[in-house]
C-alpha cells in the first residue's frame, strides 16, 4: 500500500471482502489516480440512519492527501491514508479506520465498504496528532458509500420572479427538519424569530440555480447558519475575528473564507445577497461583496444530504443560536 504517513496500531477489525481490482490492461499509463477527486458520501450506521459525508483526495509530491466532512463542522485533514490500487483506506482521529473498495469505471465508479472503529492506545494517538484523545466507541461496522462528486460548473442562466419564502405572519412553506422534534421557531413582530435552540427549518420548495435576498439580526456572541440547496452553509456569527476566515459570516463554513472582514452588527438587521449556480458561489453583506464567484469544493457540515447535483431546498439553522430573520426572498432560474 502507498502509505503516506506510516502507523502501527495495536489491533485491527476485519472489514468487507475486497471488490475485484482493475484489469492492468485497462489502465493507461499515464491515467490520473483513479481514487483522486472529490467524493459524495453516504454513511448508513447498524441502526439504518443514513447521514452525508464528503471527502477530497489530491496527489502531493509527499503522498496522497485528504480532507474530509463528517457529520457535522468543518472540513479536516485525514491523518492517514493508503491507497493499493483498488482499496482506500484511511484513519481518523478518532481511531476509527475506513476500508473502501473502489469499484466501476477508472473516471467514474464508486466506493463501497464498512467502516469500524479498533483500539489506538494513548501514546501513539499522542504521536499521531499531538494530544490526547477520547478512547475509541466500542466497535460497530457501518456501511457506506461514495460516489464521484458532479462539476457543477458555473454557466450563463435566465432569471425567472422572485418568489417570497415568508410571509411575514406564518410559517407556510417550511417544515421542522425533523418531525416532532422541539423548534423554537415562531413569528414575531413580522420576523421569523428562533427564540431558543432547537430544529433547523426547511423551505418546502427545492432550487436549482438561485438568488437569495434575506435581512437576519442576531443576538450578541450568537451563532448561525443558512444552507444553500440543504449542503453549502453560509455562516451567521457575531464574533470579533482579527480577520476574514472560513468561519466568519458569510463565509462558506470551512470552505471559503470571505475576501474582506465585514462584520455583522449585532442586534439590528443585516442584509445577506447569495447567488448559486453550479457551485459556483457570490456572497454579499450589507450590499459588500465578499465572496465573488468562487467554487464551493463541497458539502459543508450537518448537511441535508450529499446529492449534490439534485435541487434542494433552504435551510435555517435553528439549532445553536438565537437569529430572526425577514424579507426572505429566492429568484430561481428558468
Amino acid at each position: 500500500m502507498n502509505f503516506v504517513r506510516p502507523l502501527s496500531v495495536a489491533a485491527v477489525v476485519a472489514f468487507a471482502a475486497a471488490a475485484p481490482a482493475f484489469p492492468a490492461a485497462a489502465v493507461p499509463a499515464d491515467a490520473p489516480l483513479p481514487i483522486a477527486g472529490r467524493w459524495d458520501v453516504t454513511v448508513t450506521g447498524p441502526d439504518g440512519e443514513a447521514y452525508p459525508s464528503w471527502f477530497e483526495i489530491r496527489e502531493e509530491p509527499s503522498g496522497l492527501a485528504m480532507r474530509m466532512v463528517g457529520r457535522a463542522g468543518a472540513p479536516f485533514d485525514v491523518p492517514f491514508v493508503a491507497w493499493d490500487g483498488s482499496h482506500l483506506e484511511f484513519q481518523l482521529a478518532d481511531g476509527s479506520r475506513w476500508r473502501g473498495d473502489f469499484n466501476g469505471r477508472w473516471f467514474g465508479g464508486t466506493l463501497t465498504s464498512r467502516m469500524q472503529s479498533f483500539t489506538v492506545d494513548d501514546a501513539q494517538r499522542r504521536a499521531l496528532l499531538g494530544h490526547r484523545w477520547p478512547p475509541p466507541p466500542t466497535p460497530r461496522p457501518v456501511r457506506w458509500t461514495a460516489v464521484r462528486a458532479p462539476a457543477l460548473a458555473g454557466h450563463d442562466v435566465r432569471w425567472g420572479r422572485p418568489e417570497k419564502l415568508f410571509d411575514g405572519r406564518t410559517l407556510a412553506g417550511w417544515r421542522p427538519r425533523h418531525e416532532g422534534s422541539s423548534s423554537g421557531w415562531t413569528v414575531r413582530d413580522g420576523a421569523l424569530a428562533n427564540r431558543f435552540p432547537g430544529d433547523d427549518l426547511v423551505s418546502l420548495e427545492s432550487y436549482k440555480d438561485f438568488k437569495l435576498h434575506l435581512q437576519f439580526r442576531l443576538q450578541p456572541g450568537e451563532d448561525s447558519g443558512v444552507h444553500l440547496r440543504g449542503r453549502y452553509e453560509v455562516q451567521l456569527v457575531d464574533r470579533e475575528d482579527p480577520a476574514a476566515y472560513a468561519g466568519s459570516t458569510g463565509s462558506i463554513y470551512g470552505m471559503i473564507a470571505p475576501s474582506i472582514e465585514e462584520r455583522a452588527e449585532p442586534g439590528a438587521w443585516n442584509t445577506l445577497d447569495v447567488t448559486l449556480i453550479g457551485r459556483v458561489v457570490s456572497v454579499a453583506l450589507n450590499g459588500i461583496r465578499i465572496i465573488d464567484r468562487q467554487p464551493i469544493p463541497g458539502i459543508t457540515g450537518d448537511a441535508l444530504d450529499a446529492n449534490e447535483g439534485r435541487p434542494g431546498p433552504i435551510v435555517l439553522q435553528g439549532y445553536l443560536g438565537r437569529v430572526d430573520y425577514r424579507d426572505i426572498e429566492v429568484t430561481p432560474s428558468l
